[in-house]
């Protein structure tokens, strides 16, 4: 990944809003990280140029009142990519995102690791994104009980799907913004926890439950 480039944290928490931008200033040091906690801080940055803005969920419609009011003023604002960071991740706001033109809803309550990489994955695509990427948003419940017990969690069961359609490493890794050598890793894991030879072999294991979820998804 480049990772380069401007990016306003968007938060009501501002320890949050601060700790998360550190943490994305720290790990990607070609980034110019700014954190948000008032309609008038972002009004601001807006005007100077973001290229990605994150959100928590719970300062969307400030993001929003921030956006009107720069439209109002007249200030030039870019198309910035828009991540949205929600510990209830549903139907509802998935379509609030999409009729809202943000393109990645990420699971905040995933490893930070993984956000970190999920953001810097939408950062980093060449386009935006053609409706929503629901990052991670795969309920295991869902799932027959033996996917379940193989996947540590949603992103086990996104690899799988995508094993399935007979993507490589890189392809699972720029869908799932996670890095490749991630991605590796934790298909070693599901192979041994599976108790499969190769990936074909999971893919055969697992293609009815993952066809399943991939028909309730195509609903969403």
């Amino acid at each position: 990944m480049s990772s380069s480039g401007r990016v306003l944290v968007c938060h009501d928490l501002e320890v949050v809003a601060v700790s998360f931008a550190a943490l994305l200033r720290s790990t990607f040091s070609s980034l110019e990280v700014d954190a948000a906690t008032t309609v008038g801080e972002i009004v601001m940055s807006l005007e100077s140029g973001v290229d990605l803005v994150v959100i928590g969920a719970p300062f969307l419609v400030l993001f929003e009142s921030a956006s009107n009011e720069a439209f109002q003023r007249g200030i030039s604002v870019s198309q910035p990519k828009i991540v949205l960071l929600s510990r209830d991740i549903n139907d509802q706001l998935l379509d609030e995102a999409q009729s809202q033109g943000i393109d990645a809803v990420i699971d905040a309550r995933h490893p930070v690791e993984d956000i970190v990489n999920a953001v810097m994955g939408v950062l980093d695509s060449d386009v935006k994104a053609t409706g929503v990427y629901a990052f991670q948003h795969w309920k295991l419940g869902r799932h027959s009980a033996d996917l379940s017990k193989v996947c540590r969690d949603d992103i086990d069961v996104r690899i799988i799907s995508l094993i399935i359609d007979g993507m490589v490493n890189e392809e699972i890794a720029a869908q799932t913004f996670i890095a490749v050598q991630t991605v590796r890793n934790r298909i070693s894991r599901l192979l041994a926890a599976a108790g499969a030879k190769n990936r074909t072999q999971l893919a055969i294991m697992f293609s009815r439950d993952a066809d399943s979820q991939r028909e309730k998804n195509a609903n969403y």
